[in-house]
């Protein structure tokens, strides 16, 4: 088993215990099951783009890591995400790998801004539901999230939001452009449906 294994089978429950229990109860997006599925959906467009085993390991360690600044605060989360990957993988994962992990978490930060193939890799498995069948129960629960935390007043302000989010939105690699380019056009018309 390589360092990068043996640290994501070390990482995956203490994560997974601290997401299920330690985030406020309202947080009906950014929880377990997010992240479950952007490490999920990581390594499904991982494979797809051609990337090797310690890639895909790479931007699964990513995935884990990437909302565990949730814990601690909303605003610029992905730093504090950082702060909690590098204390744990310090003395575990080579300084490149550290770099690299880093700046993919970082790149999810809207507006995304990915540097290479894993960063993409890891912000079109972030974002993946805006193209898929389940995009309203998921859209639905953040609204809820948000709502709860003031950052949205209505519904009639979550659309608009929607509208100019999904409108804006660019998948960035080949496999999820084609797998979810259609979706995220059909659940534009969806929301704007509503309007």
């Amino acid at each position: 088993m390589s360092e990068l294994e043996s640290f994501f089978e070390e990482q995956y429950p203490i994560i997974r215990d601290r997401l299920t229990h330690s985030l406020h109860p309202e947080y009906h997006y950014h929880n377990i099951r997010h992240t479950m599925d952007v490490i999920e959906q990581s390594q499904i467009i991982g494979e797809a783009e051609g990337l090797n085993k310690r890639e895909l390991l790479l931007v699964k360690i990513a995935g884990l890591f990437h909302d565990t600044g949730f814990l601690k605060v909303r605003k610029d989360h992905e730093s504090v995400s950082v702060e909690y990957f590098k204390i744990a993988a310090t003395n575990q994962l080579l300084p490149e790998d550290i770099v690299q992990i880093s700046q993919s978490i970082m790149a999810t930060k809207i507006p995304q801004m990915p540097f290479n193939k894993l960063d993409k890799v890891l912000c079109d498995a972030d974002l993946d539901y805006l193209g898929r069948e389940d995009y309203a129960s998921i859209a639905s629960a953040l609204f809820r999230e948000m709502n709860f935390c003031n950052e949205i007043q209505s519904e009639e302000e979550w659309n608009l939001l929607q509208v100019q989010f999904l409108s804006r939105h660019q998948f960035h690699t080949v496999h999820s452009k084609k797998e979810r380019g259609a979706g995220l056009m059909h659940n534009l018309q969806l929301v704007q449906s509503r309007l």
